[in-house]
């Protein structure tokens, strides 16, 4: 069973865009889940950070969510 990737946050170095982007599904749509370049300035060396998927509410409210 096919599973969404955790939600990234891709960044420009040259312009500083940045964005946090969830995907909904693992195929990921272009320019909606995954960026190949800058949507501002162009740039194709993008910078990726993976995060961890949050694990609810109930974690969060309890503090058990590291």
């Amino acid at each position: 069973m096919p599973f969404p990737p955790p939600p990234m946050t891709f960044s420009c170095p040259k312009c500083g865009w940045r964005k946090r982007v969830q995907p909904a599904s693992d195929a990921l749509r272009l320019d909606l889940d995954w960026y190949a370049c800058c949507p501002k300035c162009g740039h194709d060396e993008l910078q990726m950070t993976q995060h961890s998927k949050p694990r609810g509410l109930l974690a969060w409210l309890t503090g058990r969510q590291r």
